[in-house]
């Protein structure tokens, strides 16, 4: 399991909130990147879209904890909720 799988897995078990921030902080830059790539360059939106991808990631953090690519499925989220944001 990779460090950001560990992380996650903390929070679903245990509701870590200090793990789950860790994970934000080590992905924010690559989901926003990704966001802003795919709003065309629209700052405020690629935000709103960041937050989401995070939203869900908590939400569904049990599932996802064995996930075994989790910047994959963080991506194709982005590129999903990007595409019903525009």
């Amino acid at each position: 399991m990779n460090e950001d799988a560990e992380l996650l897995s903390r929070y679903a078990e245990g509701k870590s909130e200090a793990a789950f921030a860790e994970l934000v902080r080590r992905q924010v830059n690559f989901v926003h990147a990704a966001a802003l790539r795919r709003v065309g360059g629209d700052a405020q939106l690629a935000q709103e879209v960041t937050q989401q991808v995070f939203t869900a990631l908590a939400r569904e953090a049990g599932r996802l904890a064995r996930h075994p690519v989790l910047c994959g499925w963080m991506f194709t989220a982005t590129r999903r909720i990007a595409a019903q944001a525009v």
